[in-house]
């Protein structure tokens, strides 16, 4: 990978033995897990490697199938620097449960990728933890899948995230946000987006994501994209998410599928008097990728001028 070699010049090894005395440096090469390792989460200087705990990180016990693979000073934080045997998900929760018996506290983050909707990654990305404790000041744990279980990566710094005399007090000010952030969410129409899981790789076949997840929303609207790199046709795509779209309660109306663009409209009234009109699109723009956009507009109750019921309109004014 390009950016290992940007973390190390000399010849990274694959195997790293037993930890030396404290605080020594790494002379000519790290080892692979390390260099990755280094790569997750923030550039914050010109930093200096140790193969064991660098000076200044908290001597704290890690959960026993956390493999030290060396440390970092990065000028403003310490970085150590773990291969664990155990998967992304499963390393997260060992973390958090062994510097919760530190008595560090775990900060509030945001919500979990794996509740996103829209259109989400078959693996929902791992969040980050964040741990704050008044006397060693904080720690940001990040994690990384590798062929043998994971890199965990944790971050010390002697202060608190917000400077703050008191974890209580930036813990009381998280939750705060947190709060806020859910409650406008809640407000919004991207809460009743249907969540569109994108599909399985083939195996020996092409398909990969490129740009990301893009959303947008405002009152009477909500629209997320992204790109879909593929060797399906355009039926099997369109089928991997209309099931899925179909499975959460709306209702398909309409449906046009061909070799270089497919659409379907669905209509969806999760609570009175709330009445949703979704459309899924697929534009082939080249012959492997595709872009995908699902779109929700707010329909529009308008009385008739004659007798009889409302006419219900689609709000597509944006």
């Amino acid at each position: 990978m390009p950016q290992l070699n940007q973390v190390c010049t000399a010849v990274l090894v694959a195997l790293f033995s037993a930890p030396a005395p404290a605080n020594t440096e790494y002379k000519d090469s790290v080892p692979i897990g390390f260099a990755e390792g280094l790569l997750i989460g923030p550039d914050f200087g010109k930093p200096t490697f140790y193969s064991d705990i660098v000076d200044g990180f908290p001597l704290l016990d890690f959960p026993k199938q956390f493999d030290l693979l060396g440390s970092a000073d990065l000028v403003f934080v310490t970085r150590a620097i773990f291969q664990s045997s155990l998967g992304v998900a499963d390393s997260r929760q060992a973390l958090a449960d062994q510097l919760g018996s530190s008595n560090f506290a775990l900060v509030p983050g945001l919500r979990d990728p794996s509740e996103s909707l829209g259109f989400v990654p078959l693996e929902a990305t791992v969040l980050p933890l964040e741990f704050c404790h008044d006397d060693f000041g904080s720690l940001a744990a990040r994690f990384r899948g590798s062929g043998v279980g994971s890199i965990v990566t944790v971050d010390h710094s002697l202060t608190s995230p917000s400077n703050s005399a008191l974890c209580s007090d930036y813990i009381e000010q998280r939750l705060e946000r947190v709060s806020a952030l859910e409650a406008r969410e809640s407000n919004d129409l991207k809460s009743y987006q249907p969540r569109m899981v994108l599909p399985q790789p083939l195996s020996g076949g092409r398909m990969s994501y490129g740009q990301g997840v893009s959303h947008s929303s405002g009152g009477s609207h909500a629209e997320s994209t992204t790109m879909l790199v593929t060797d399906w046709s355009m039926e099997h795509i369109f089928k991997h998410f209309a099931d899925q779209i179909s499975a959460q309660g709306w209702v398909l109306r309409t449906q046009s599928v061909t070799s270089e663009r497919a659409s379907g409209e669905w209509e969806n009234a999760p609570e009175a008097p709330l009445s949703l009109t979704g459309i899924f699109s697929i534009q082939k723009v080249s012959e492997s990728e595709h872009r995908l956009m699902f779109r929700m507009d707010r329909n529009l109750y308008i009385q008739n001028s004659g007798p009889g019921a409302p006419i219900l309109i689609p709000n597509n004014g944006g």
